[in-house]
């Protein structure tokens, strides 16, 4: 049966965000690139909210059009346009993106219908709603979080408040120089 994979970057404090901050790694984009090349072949469907989707649809349609990329990013243009893209959404019209399609239904539905089908994991990445949607949801196998050392007091929360208890076992961390941590869980289902 395929997984659902949260992939999301979080500041301490629980916020759903992507911030700058002091000792941020200057070489963080090779840092990402190699952990995420490899974790490429166990993802074949992305998951996404309308505003991420199209943000997303955006970014790399522009890449493929770029002539100066480097070899990691014409590789990350080519995996991201190969791969399904379902974008769950009441409002969003059409898509442009090769292999998408919007879900207007239940989320809960579909992923019970997709995880019967063949295929690889399934990733949610980008905005904290659609996130918090499958938290709540209990949908979530595996979180896959890449926390930074910020307290930003406000912003787009991660978690849903109030929540159902998760019990989750930590499967892998990566250590950063900045302080940064990736950290994966897998819920335990019982």
């Amino acid at each position: 049966m395929r997984k659902v994979l949260l992939h999301m970057h979080m500041t301490l404090d629980g916020y759903a965000e992507f911030p700058a901050f002091e000792g941020e790694d200057a070489d963080w984009p090779k840092i990402t690139q190699r952990m995420w090349v490899s974790r490429w072949s166990t993802v074949d469907s992305l998951l996404f909210g309308r505003k991420t989707y199209l943000d997303a649809e955006k970014h790399w349609r522009a890449e493929r059009e770029r002539t100066d990329k480097s070899d990691f990013e014409a590789r990350a243009s080519r995996y991201a346009d190969r791969v399904e893209k379902v974008v769950f959404s009441k409002n969003l019209k059409s898509t442009r993106w090769p292999n998408s399609r919007i879900v207007r239904g239940d989320i809960a539905r579909e992923i019970a219908r997709m995880r019967h089908l063949p295929g690889k994991s399934m990733s949610v990445s980008g905005g904290a709603g659609i996130a918090r949607s499958f938290i709540e949801r209990g949908l979530v196998d595996e979180y896959w979080l890449t926390v930074f050392p910020v307290l930003l007091g406000s912003g787009a929360p991660l978690f849903p408040r109030p929540m159902r208890t998760q019990s989750l076992r930590l499967v892998e961390t990566v250590r950063f120089k900045s302080g940064a941590l990736f950290l994966r869980y897998a819920r335990n289902r019982r």
